[in-house]
């Protein structure tokens, strides 16, 4: 992951996805629900300045699955806009 701020991650057309981990009980489908996370929440909620790396368990532990309310919760960082072409 990128050790930049959120505001130049969001300056810069990063993307950032969260992923349900949870673990289902047995016999029952895993959540697997994801979404884009939007970068002015972010902002709001942990300030311009903030580094996931630096901070990424207390990060995760803010996160919340919004189909099954689980806690396990992943995040992956996409390209900036237009990269790749």
């Amino acid at each position: 992951m990128i050790h930049a701020s959120l505001a130049y991650l969001k300056s810069e057309g990063y993307k950032l996805h969260a992923h349900c981990e949870a673990q289902p009980p047995k016999g029952q489908n895993p959540c697997r629900h994801s979404q884009q996370l939007d970068w002015d929440k972010l902002i709001e909620a942990f300030g311009p300045d903030f580094v996931i790396p630096r901070q990424r368990d207390f990060f995760l532990s803010k996160l919340r699955c919004s189909k099954c309310g689980s806690k396990k919760v992943g995040i992956i960082m996409g390209a900036p806009n237009g990269y790749g072409g």
